[in-house]
């Protein structure tokens, strides 16, 4: 590159090619650095020119301060990206050179590739992608500037992407991975999806109303009933009397004993991105655990990294299961602990229900079930508003609610009879996915129940949502009376085309999740086993990658050198005669012009000499007069493709008198 000034509009393709690159991260940019980038597109190419330092100094300015302003901060994904697109915007406004075409282009690229910070869906590779090709089309432009047409520029973009496709591959496959994705330098500060690290009533009825996909599950083998799919996360055991959290114990304590479990289910979960530790099972997690999580106190199963982007994970579970047959003193004083100003009402009930059920704690449970079952509570996704005391209130005024006032006050119940209780949160139910054998858990599958502690049993399941609403533990949320006007239509279970499309869609992006997304070093490790390289370690598996990367570009780059290919329309044509003249034993001399090949053709093949003298007079018209016509072109092409070889007349003796003449 050259610091030779370019033309306006060969800007015109950068500025395209920018635009293109930016528009994905316009969701994640504040609003003036959103406008400012087509501003300073425009204002630069209706100038024609770049404006004086008069403007370009305050804008810097102004754009540093404005990102201090919004962000406190100068660096990080979302700072440093409005920093980055807005100088990028900046830098187009004062380009005039080849050389800043050239820096622009490769930002372009960068910032092209930026998105992938944000999202990694399938249809976003693809449209990045297409920006690099956009990107490449503008390079191509500032190089040869009065070079091969728009179209033939996509054609010669196309070729490089396919040349590149190889040795793309031989780097997915071969180079090593690393735990989790490449870009985990993403902040934690944003909005996270799916449950949060604490629950009060009225946050998982919120995600009730969301289709998005929570995880995706591959069983080895049969999948269990849909009664046992309950997908366990985060167990909350302290409670304040508003909301429920994480014990302080469950983070250092010791991984809770698992005692005459029955038979294992083997299966793979695909978790979507939540920026969360957490990582659901199913109910109960095996000892057996992916590399790279590890249990709590509560035997809830977390990863060590917080999951910024989608990954897979080998789990095994138990239905069937004793869960710490014996707990200590200070967790069993945790789990019954009530602050004392809390649910004077139920604590009255609790009392009740402990004179009824005397000493027996699994009688006090169905008691209660039984109270919760004939006490008319209805279960809704729009409950009415809870102003004092939020279990009381629930208990005995509104009666309405979803799985988490249903959950929160049973636990609160327990408590007061003096029965260790904690609230879990996780997913009830699943979906059978599109072509393929998977099950899909939506945020809308969302649920809370209680695990109660009893002697000689340990922790047990006990769900009062499946007392009150025995639907929405057999149906599903869509299945449930009343709340076909509050679900998205889609997760209504429903049998149309615009669902079967969905669901053929989230087939192609379990796919890419699964063999892209989710190729891991696991995975990774699975192929070469298969292709005999397992016992190659890390260093010279990627020696390995860079050495075949090396082959496949020389091989590239020697094909492409090799091929002699005519570049425009008449050569083209022109080979096309030879190769026919060819096949009948006429064959061109290397130093042999084209008049003269004529010449020498149609006197060996008479019957040709008419419309072999028709080509070499064209030929010589449009290679030595000074400005040959666009119908001089036509007229060669179309003889040319024309022409015709066929056995026929040979030369004879006398070679006196040539057919072909000037």
């Amino acid at each position: 590159m050259t610091t030779t000034a370019l033309p306006n509009r060969h800007f015109v393709w950068i500025a395209a090619a920018l635009l293109v690159a930016a528009l994905p991260h316009a969701g994640h940019l504040p609003p003036w650095v959103a406008a400012l980038v087509p501003a300073a597109i425009a204002l630069r190419l209706g100038l024609g020119r770049p404006p004086g330092r008069w403007l370009l100094v305050p804008l810097v300015v102004a754009v540093f301060v404005g990102v201090i302003a919004q962000y406190r901060a100068i660096s990080g994904p979302d700072a440093g990206g409005a920093f980055f697109t807005a100088m990028v915007a900046l830098k187009f406004l004062e380009a005039r050179s080849t050389r800043d075409a050239g820096l622009l282009i490769c930002l372009a690229w960068f910032q092209a590739t930026a998105i992938f910070l944000y999202s990694e869906v399938i249809g976003m590779a693809v449209y990045v992608i297409a920006s690099f090709a956009l990107t490449t089309v503008a390079l191509m432009t500032v190089i040869a500037p009065d070079g091969p047409s728009p179209r033939r520029r996509l054609g010669v973009t196309a070729t490089l992407l396919l040349q590149a496709l190889p040795i793309m591959l031989v780097l997915f496959v071969l180079f090593p991975r690393i735990p989790g994705p490449l870009w985990s330098l993403h902040d934690d500060t944003q909005a996270r999806s799916g449950l949060s690290d604490s629950m009060s009533p009225g946050q998982i009825a919120d995600l009730a109303l969301s289709y998005e996909v929570a995880f995706r599950v591959e069983f080895d083998g049969d999948a269990p009933a849909p009664r046992h799919h309950y997908w366990r996360g985060p167990v909350f055991a302290a409670y304040d009397g508003e909301t429920w959290r994480e014990s302080e114990y469950d983070g250092n304590a010791d991984t809770p004993a698992l005692a005459d479990a029955d038979e294992a289910i083997d299966y793979t979960l695909t978790l979507e991105a939540h920026r969360q530790r957490w990582l659901f099972a199913l109910d109960m997690p095996a000892d057996e655990r992916p590399r790279g999580t590890e249990f709590n106190g509560a035997r809830q199963l977390l990863t060590e990294e917080r999951v910024r982007a989608t990954r897979r994970f080998e789990l095994r579970s138990h239905l069937d299961y004793r869960l710490e047959p014996d707990v200590d003193q200070r967790r069993r004083e945790e789990a019954t602990a009530l602050p004392d100003d809390t649910a004077p009402r139920a604590r009255e009930l609790a009392g009740e229900l402990r004179a009824e059920a005397g000493d027996d704690d699994a009688a006090m449970i169905d008691h209660a079930l039984e109270w919760f079952r004939a006490g008319d509570f209805e279960y809704t996704l729009s409950p009415e508003p809870l102003d004092g005391d939020a279990t009381d209130e629930f208990l005995f005024d509104t009666r309405s609610g979803f799985c988490e006032h249903f959950a929160s006050a049973f636990a609160i119940l327990l408590r007061a009879a003096d029965i260790p209780a904690r609230v879990v949160t996780g997913y009830l139910g699943s979906e059978a996915g599109g072509p393929g054998d998977y099950f899909i858990v939506r945020q809308s599958d969302a649920h809370a129940w209680v695990e109660v502690w009893l002697a000689d049993e340990g922790w047990v399941r006990v769900d009062p949502t499946a007392t009150v609403s025995p639907d929405r533990i057999n149906l599903g949320l869509g299945g449930i009376p009343g709340t076909e006007d509050l679900i998205p239509d889609l997760g209504r279970g429903e049998d149309s085309i615009r669902r079967r499309i969905a669901l053929t869609w989230d087939a192609v992006n379990h796919g890419w999740n699964r063999f892209v997304l989710g190729y891991g070093p696991d995975l990774q490790e699975r192929l070469l086993d298969r292709l005999g390289l397992e016992h190659l370690g890390r260093y010279a598996l990627g020696v390995l990658s860079i050495a075949i990367t090396g082959l496949l570009v020389a091989a590239i780059w020697l094909l492409g050198r090799g091929a002699d290919r005519p570049r425009d329309a008449v050569e083209r044509a022109w080979r096309a005669v030879e190769r026919r003249l060819r096949r009948q034993g006429v064959v061109r001399a290397p130093d042999e012009g084209v008049y003269a090949f004529c010449q020498r053709a149609a006197w060996e093949r008479p019957d040709l000499a008419p419309a072999l003298a028709r080509l070499a007079d064209l030929h010589d018209q449009l290679r030595y007069r000074p400005a040959p016509d666009a119908a001089t072109r036509q007229q060669f092409v179309r003889a040319a493709r024309a022409f015709r070889a066929r056995p026929g007349q040979t030369a004879s003796a006398d070679t006196s008198e040539r057919p072909l003449r000037r």
